[in-house]
Formats: structure tokens, sequence, C-alpha cells
């Protein structure tokens, strides 16, 4: 990249991270001159670092971020990785909903079998509505924890699939 294209970049994402503050707040809170302030704005960047530390210190600036314009590499990279964990966790609920919902299906096919023995029938509607029970708790989990995980990993490209 030419020292043009990083400096006018660079003060850009400076003006951003500053957040509409006047040169002179900011001078003052970092203990420069606005004319200095003025120079990085502008792009004229000198070589000293004291004054970025500053800044990101005093203003909560990322400094990796204002000098790339990229996020740091560590947050991302920690992200998508959790994100396998994530995965793994929701396919895991899902094939226990799947597992519920076999159950149900296996208790529907006894009852149909057991029309004479009252007892019996009374057993299974118990075990039938307890599952139907289990399915709607965990299609709750599911879909909120899918709608939280999926603020995060959506943006990544890897969001958490709906229940199918």
């Amino acid at each position: 990249m030419k020292k043009e294209d990083f400096s006018e970049k660079f003060s850009a994402r400076l003006l951003v991270a500053l957040d509409g503050r006047s040169q002179t707040a900011v001078a003052k809170r970092v203990g420069y001159s606005q004319a200095v302030i003025s120079m990085y704005l502008q792009g004229d960047i000198p070589n000293s670092f004291t004054l970025l530390m500053r800044l990101a210190k005093e203003f909560n600036i990322d400094l990796h971020k204002l000098l790339t314009g990229e996020d740091a590499p560590g947050l991302v990279e920690a992200v998508k990785s959790l994100s396998s964990f994530v995965f793994a966790y929701f396919a895991d609920m899902a094939a226990q909903i799947q597992r519920y919902k076999d159950k149900l299906v296996t208790l529907l096919a006894q009852k149909s079998q057991s029309e004479r023995d009252q007892n019996q029938i009374q057993r299974i509607d118990r075990e039938i509505e307890s599952v139907i029970q289990l399915i709607k708790r965990y299609e709750t989990y599911y879909n909120i924890g899918r709608q939280e995980a999926n603020k995060v990993l959506e943006p990544l490209g890897h969001p958490i699939p709906p229940l199918f």
C-alpha cells in the first residue's frame, strides 16, 4: 500500500474513532497541541507512536483496527474457533429433539395398539404429554440460543441453521 493510501485511510479511521470530538478537546485530553492532532487527521503521520498510544488509551481505540482497518485477528479467530463448539452444541440439541420426536411417534403407535387397556393408555398419554413438553422446551432453548449465537456468527458467515 502506498504511503498516501495508508495515510488517507488512517486519517479517515482516526476521524471515525474520535467520534466527532473537536481537535482542541482531543489535544487537551492527550496532552498534545491542536496542530499535532490536525496533522494526524490530515494524514501527516509522524514516526512517533506516543500520541497513538495516548489516543488509544484515552479514547479506548483499537490500534490494530486503526492502523490496518481490520479487526484484531485474535478476536476473530477466537470467535471462529468457538463456533465449532457452538455448532456441536446445537447439533447435539437438534439430535435430542429428534430423539424425542421419534419417541413420540413410538408412543402414539403403542397407544393405537392398546385400545382396550385403559391403564396402559393413561400411562402412554402421560408419557406423550411429557415428551411433548420436552420437545417444546428444547425447541425454545434451541431457537433462543440460535438467535443469540447468530448475532455473532452470522456476520462471520457461520450462522446456526434453523431446526429441521
